[in-house]
């Protein structure tokens, strides 16, 4: 966030990032984070993630909380769909593709 010019929503504590989802995902990859906790919120639409192995379809509203090792893999989404992303700590790095 900082780095991608929103130096406000970026501390070494945490990041928060407000996201416009595609209705589909070209990365067929899943990734974790090995330190850092994410809180992924449903703002409007629908998003359909794929945690640890389980597909979820998430709507308005619907948060998870996902912590270290946890798998995650973008399936599909609403067009148009928001996420906000919280992340604690914020660490460089932290972000490993399987």
């Amino acid at each position: 966030m900082g780095k991608k010019g929103f130096p406000l929503l970026e501390t070494e504590e945490v990041e928060v990032a407000w996201r416009i989802l595609p209705a589909a995902f070209d990365d067929n990859t899943s990734h974790y984070h090995k330190r850092g906790v994410e809180i992924m919120i449903v703002a409007s639409g629908s998003y359909k993630v794929r945690v640890n192995g389980e597909d979820l379809e998430l709507i308005k509203s619907d948060f998870i909380v996902v912590y270290p090792e946890t798998h995650l893999k973008s399936i599909s989404a609403e067009e148009g769909t928001e996420l906000i992303v919280i992340k604690a700590p914020s660490l460089e790095n932290d972000k490993f593709y399987t």
